[in-house]
């Protein structure tokens, strides 16, 4: 494992914004600029949902990150969109 390089901050460009609930701002990195991050500081890391669940008008998740035999899990969550074609 790279610690260093898995520890470093990411480029300002790197980090983008989005509109958040209540008005505020909310700061993000891509999912693709993740992968690309782990896959260059291990060769042994994964990912999984672990479970999910639909409400009303949020959908919840429970993910699971392990890298190099640790695991972490977390849960996150993000309001259900629906567009003008249904």
């Amino acid at each position: 494992m790279k610690r260093d390089l898995l520890t470093k901050p990411f480029a300002r460009e790197l980090i983008k914004e989005r509109a958040g609930p209540h008005g505020i701002r909310v700061r993000y990195v891509d999912v693709h600029t993740v992968i690309q991050r782990l896959n260059e500081g291990s060769d042994d890391w994964s990912f999984e949902i672990v479970k999910h669940e639909i409400l009303d008008a949020e959908v919840i998740v429970l993910g699971r990150l392990t890298l190099d035999g640790v695991t972490k899990s977390a849960f996150g969550g993000s309001p259900i969109s629906i567009g003008s074609d249904g």
